[in-house]
């Protein structure tokens, strides 16, 4: 299911801000097309914009474009500094079973099962449905 786009920023780049919120609005209205397009403009110009590189790979996973939305999720876990990697790393999972590349899927899974996540159950499910 598509995440929640609820986000808010702050920032001194009014231009990149409105371009964020028009790009929030695209992903809430499942136009994910435009809304890829308005994400990158904003890491072209926040390249650490985490939520930013979040909503990338969501609405690339919506549009089945799976092999792409990995390296925003990527990129995400390897910043290893914000409050998207737990999310990151479910949807990478997600996409790693779309590309047929379960063994990896299961390796993030078992990480997720591992810790008090918020994906802990629904990892678990998915572990026992790739069995």
């Amino acid at each position: 299911t598509p995440y929640d786009a609820s986000v808010t920023y702050r920032s001194g780049n009014e231009e990149v801000d409105r371009i964020l919120i028009t790009a929030l609005e695209k992903y809430e209205n499942k136009n994910y097309e435009d809304a890829v397009i308005l994400f990158e403009k904003v890491i072209q110009n926040r390249a650490n914009d985490m939520a930013a590189n979040l909503y990338t790979g969501k609405s690339l996973m919506e549009t089945e474009k799976y092999k792409k939305a990995t390296n925003s999720f990527q990129t995400i876990i390897t910043n290893n500094n914000n409050l998207f990697i737990e999310q990151a790393k479910w949807y990478l999972a997600l996409c790693y079973i779309k590309t047929s590349q379960n063994t990896k899927a299961k390796a993030i899974l078992k990480e997720l099962v591992t810790h008090d996540s918020y994906y802990k159950q629904p990892a678990k499910k998915v572990l026992k449905d790739l069995k």
